[in-house]
This record gives C-alpha cells, structure tokens and sequence, in this order.
C-alpha cells in the first residue's frame, strides 16, 4: 500500500485539502432526491476536518459544513444561506459520529496511516487490513487492497442514527473507491461511493464523489 501511495521522496504531509465535487442523496420512504454537491474539505486525520459543501437541485439550494475538532463535532446547513436546515452539535452522541470521518478518509492523506504516526496495522486476509488509531473515538477502518496496493474498498463502524429505529448504535459505514489520481507524490482514490450499512442489503450508496484537486501540508 505505501509503496503505492507514497512516491519515493514525496515530503510526509498529514494534513490535505480537497476539492471534489459530485451527488448528495437526500430523503428517505420514496422522497429520495439527487442533489449536485461541491465541496472543499481540510483533513489531517485521524483526528480533525472541515467539509464546506454547497448543493442544489434545480432552484433549491443549501450549503453548510460538517466537522470535527478538538474532540467535537457538528452538522450545520442552511438553504438559501438563511432558513436553518440541520443544526447539530454539542452532544456525546455527534461527537462520537463525527470522530469516524477523519479516520475512514485517511486514505486521502496516505502518511497519516504510517505506524510511524500512530496508525497500527493488522493483516486480517490476503487482501485487507485492519487499521486502528491510538487516542481517538473512532473505531477501527478495514481496508481491502488490489493487488498492486490500490484502495477498493474501505469501512468502519460508525456511531449512528440513521436507522428505522432513529436511535444511535454502531452500523458499518464505507463503500468501494473505483479510480485514482497522484497529487503531489500521493496516489489516492478520487471516485467513490459510500454510505450507511455498507456491505448489507440496507446499503444506502447516498454520497457519490470525485476528488478534483488534493494540496498536502
């Protein structure tokens, strides 16, 4: 895996900015909607990261951020930048939801995930992996590899809500990574699919993207 994604030479950056831009589906019980989504995130795994995102569909738009720092979390998103959509913070239960994401995402900043910065690994097959970080609420990621050290798929447990029963409990969060690029000495996914129950027959695919630009730090 390192030796794909990390060209020899290449300054060992943890932290990473991104562009990407794609498909945010919303909605539930047939009242499932496609929205556009453009976004730009900062990510220094496993730990902390902003995602500013805009997304339409037709006249109808909103635009807000999920993040996670110093130990807290939160969704904040507005349509037309004023009527309150989701505002969501200041609880255990975000906190533990948001702390998931740096840690899946870390396959955008491949030197996050050294042993040397604190990611341990563990062969659990042929082809995948086990990752886990100390000092963080996230739970483990499991990786699947190709044979020439690409990422295909990724997942975790996350802490969540979105269920028939709307209570939080951990559920199987990722998805498959179908493409890729180098930036800067770093070969990441740039195409992916991901959501909730991944890997069930409740997977909800509601987050489609690629990544247009990838500046380390």
């Amino acid at each position: 895996y390192f030796a794909h994604a990390i060209a020899t030479g290449t300054p060992l950056d943890t932290t990473v900015e991104l562009t990407m831009q794609g498909t945010f589906r919303l909605g539930g019980a047939g009242k499932v909607q496609d929205y556009g989504m453009q976004a730009r995130q900062i990510l220094s795994p496993p730990r902390e990261f902003v995602w500013i995102a805009r997304m339409n569909r037709g006249a109808i738009h909103f635009s807000g951020s999920d993040g996670l720092h110093a130990g807290h979390g939160w969704t904040r998103f507005w349509m037309f930048r004023a009527i309150p959509l989701v505002q969501a913070a200041g609880s255990d239960d975000i906190d533990r939801a948001a702390a998931a994401r740096p840690a899946l995402e870390a396959i955008w900043a491949p030197a996050s995930l050294l042993p040397a910065n604190g990611a341990i690994w563990r062969q659990t097959g042929p082809d995948t992996a086990r990752i886990s970080f100390a000092d963080t609420a996230a739970n483990p990621i499991d990786m699947t590899l190709a044979l020439d050290g690409r990422v295909t798929q990724i997942v975790t447990e996350r802490w969540s809500d979105v269920n028939p029963a709307k209570v939080y409990r951990l559920q199987p969060f990722g998805g498959t990574l179908t493409a890729e690029a180098t930036f800067s000495g770093f070969t990441v996914p740039t195409e992916m699919l991901v959501g909730n129950n991944f890997g069930t027959t409740d997977f909800d695919g509601f987050f489609g993207a690629t990544i247009t630009s990838a500046t380390y730090r």
